[in-house]
């Protein structure tokens, strides 16, 4: 390759910092790449997490392992990682420097990969591109138990089409992990409950909580969180919107599957307006406190 060459595709290529987080898959693997970046809105260091599958052709990678990957700026070819004999002009997976990596493992040397190792990175048919400001909701359905029957509900589990019912509304979001897990019972839900007449003064017609767990538990979720006429409690019960979204977390490793995010955003009129995501174990963003803010500041 020509040095004309080599400079063209190191142009065109970033390089990548990921924890291996699902090993399930035959010869594929799940990498989670967390970036900080600036939140567009409040001038702030925030958290970012995206999801790549990697084939693994001899099945060398394992949970928790954490690699650097090459990743080209168009996403559209595969990028091969540089085999051991040193194939001139591919990528290469080497143990990362501790200062290049902000996540859990970047004082724990021993949990790094060490050496090369063929490697390619492609995105797979069903990987969706996460959702960002000024996108439209993705088209779907979600459900919510209702208590009473009437307005043309049935008690019970009633199924809604997101594009209708957030046609001419102004509605904020949060999403997480699931029902009755702590920080979202301790924190997350409360919050919104507690906050729920000054979002409503800022502007805000309904606010919802989006969880990959059934209609029947985040009915009963709702009712141990008086979130009766304050916040819909919605299901997703086969991850369809958390994918479509691209808000999803791989909790397989916890016997949990595939759950959504932590996450919160201001949608109007079917629009992304603001956008909140929380990094791995952290409730920094997508709280309340900082839903209204943001609803007095885009709203107001």
């Amino acid at each position: 390759m020509s040095e004309a060459q080599t400079q063209a595709k190191a142009k065109n290529t970033r390089t990548l910092i990921g924890k291996v987080v699902s090993d399930k898959r035959a010869k594929t693997i799940t990498v989670l790449v967390e970036r900080r970046a600036m939140h567009e809105l409040y001038g702030k260091i925030v958290a970012k997490s995206s999801k790549y599958h990697a084939h693994d052709e001899n099945g060398e990678y394992k949970m928790g392992d954490v690699v650097e990957i090459a990743e080209p700026a168009d996403l559209q070819d595969q990028v091969v990682g540089r085999d051991p004999h040193g194939a001139e002009g591919r990528g290469r997976l080497s143990q990362p420097a501790p200062e290049a990596f902000e996540g859990p493992w970047a004082d724990r040397p021993e949990r790094w990969n060490t050496g090369v190792r063929p490697f390619s990175l492609g995105r797979n048919k069903e990987e969706h591109d996460m959702i960002k400001v000024g996108d439209k909701l993705p088209a779907g359905k979600l459900q919510e138990f209702i208590e009473v029957e009437g307005n043309g509900c049935s008690l019970g589990p009633n199924t809604f089409d997101v594009e209708q019912i957030t046609a001419g509304k102004k509605i904020a979001i949060f999403g997480l992990p699931g029902a009755y897990t702590p920080t979202c019972s301790a924190k997350h839900v409360p919050g919104y409950v507690e906050k729920f007449d000054a979002l409503k003064q800022a502007g805000i017609d309904e606010i919802w909580c989006v969880s990959v767990n059934d209609a029947f538990v985040m009915g009963a979720w709702g009712r141990d969180q008086h979130t009766a006429g304050k916040v819909r409690m919605m299901a997703d019960g086969s991850a369809d919107f958390t994918k479509a979204t691209g808000l999803t977390l791989d909790l397989t490793a916890r016997g949990m599957g595939l759950r959504s995010n932590r996450y919160s955003m201001l949608v109007v009129d079917g629009v992304v307006k603001s956008l909140n995501i929380e990094g791995p174990g952290k409730f920094e963003v997508s709280d309340a406190g900082t839903m209204l803010a943001q609803a007095k500041q885009l709203l107001g």
